[in-house]
């Protein structure tokens, strides 16, 4: 594999089944890490998408991406000029309902997304693997991309390998341990599709050169379940640093997330075992939910505020004095920490949500895991504003931990690009 030390550009396939583009989850951003990094480097990036979610009818790449010039491909696309059409039929599903998130109205989006709950009830979908028929379709694509590196999003696209270039060095964007987010959602008594086997992800890991692990805790477990391929750890960097002005309402707490089966699960928790005793020892508490998982909660309260999808985070995270992040299962890092600490808000979590954090005297969370704990927590926090400003006044400091820079050098040194080893070398080298 050439280096960034070479005179020739990298290449690099990312192959993804879907792109960050107008959905703002957690993994999408992480994706959108990745094509930043790619163009800070200067490296000439393919995107082969092998999906058929789409955000947009029609795109151009530098509408979703204007820092970087990737070339986007997939199945379901058509080139006309500058311009990418989705062609694939069921495509159009998900762009209208992308649409109706942002534009629809609150009434019709609430509507939709309680009506998708309905229809996966009791289901926890965390992918979807690449069909074997699938990827005999990309080999041209992949071959014609001749790429020195190809980034995996997730083990599910592993069988895209079968058309790897010999030279090609291959690293997976593991985003979880899946297996044990099989195994968290089980518990918890939902169906999960597909299921995920440790013996499976040990299987599909050992097929790549290099793992990409989201923290430490996922680290040591690929260490473990494929001991001879590269494995770093490359955190999410920090999103922006808010410049809102800080108001906090003393009585108001918050909470962001999607509807996954995680996020349900410890609101449920939170809302039948911990937030009673807050709301018996102080009344005029208000809890703001913000994001889809809103849909989810059926629970009618007048201390509960719902505040469905919102376009801009800060305004609503600067009117609350704190966050709770209440997960209970899952892998993996929690971006949602870091969106709290980007907007100046500190955070009362359970040890799941707080995976991943640095612990270093000076963090700007609390960790409580039994619902009688966490509720004196959040009572504390309530009668004493100070408290809660003295973990707010930790979060500026503590988000640069979370570094663009230092997750790119991560990135240069499991790939290569800027050591001048030959992919080879970089492997015997382990």
């Amino acid at each position: 594999m050439r280096s960034a030390s070479d005179t020739a550009v990298v290449k690099i396939l990312l192959v993804t089944e879907e792109i960050p583009d107008r959905q703002q989850t957690a993994a999408l951003n992480y994706v959108r890490h990745f094509i930043e990094y790619c163009a800070a480097r200067g490296a000439e990036l393919t995107i082969l998408v092998t999906g058929h979610r789409f955000d947009r009818f029609i795109m151009r790449a530098n509408q979703i991406f204007p820092y970087a010039t990737p070339r986007i491909l997939g199945p379901a696309l058509v080139r006309v000029g500058p311009w990418l059409l989705v062609v694939d039929p069921r495509s159009w599903r998900h762009t209208i309902f992308v649409w109706i998130m942002r534009s629809g109205g609150r009434r019709l989006a609430s509507a939709v997304l309680q009506f998708r709950s309905r229809i996966r009830a009791h289901t926890a979908i965390i992918g979807r693997w690449l069909e074997a028929r699938e990827a005999r379709r990309l080999v041209g694509a992949i071959r014609a991309a001749n790429p020195d590196v190809i980034l995996v999003n997730t083990i599910f696209l592993t069988d895209i390998l079968d058309a790897k270039p010999a030279h090609t060095r291959a690293a997976v964007i593991t985003h979880d341990v899946f297996h044990e987010r099989t195994s968290a959602f089980e518990a918890r008594g939902l169906a999960v599709r597909p299921a995920v086997t440790k013996e499976h992800e040990s299987q599909l890991l050992r097929r790549f050169d290099a793992i990409i692990a989201v923290s430490e805790e996922d680290a040591r477990e690929f260490r473990r379940l494929a001991p001879n391929a590269q494995t770093v750890v490359v955190t999410p960097s920090r999103p922006d640093v808010s410049s809102a002005t800080r108001r906090p309402d003393a009585r108001r707490c918050v909470f962001l997330g999607t509807s996954n089966a995680l996020n349900v699960d410890g609101m449920s928790w939170f809302l039948s075992e911990v937030w009673p005793k807050v709301v018996a020892g102080a009344p005029d508490a208000r809890l703001e939910l913000i994001g889809s998982v809103c849909n989810a909660i059926t629970v009618e309260d007048p201390t509960l505020i719902k505040r469905y999808i919102v376009d801009d985070l800060a305004p609503t995270l600067a009117d609350a004095s704190f966050a709770v992040n209440p997960l209970r299962a899952g892998s993996g890092l929690k971006m949602k920490m870091l969106d709290y600490f980007a907007n100046g808000l500190p955070a009362i979590t359970t040890s799941t949500g707080a995976s991943g954090f640095p612990r270093n005297g000076a963090e700007p969370f609390v960790v409580c895991d039994e619902a009688t704990e966490f509720a004196e927590a959040v009572l504390g926090w309530l009668r004493d504003p100070a408290l809660a400003a003295l973990h707010a006044a930790r979060c500026r400091a503590y988000v640069p931990l979370f570094s663009r820079e230092s997750a790119f050098i991560e990135l240069d040194r499991v790939l290569g690009m800027s050591t001048g080893k030959s992919s080879k070398t970089a492997v015997d080298e382990r």
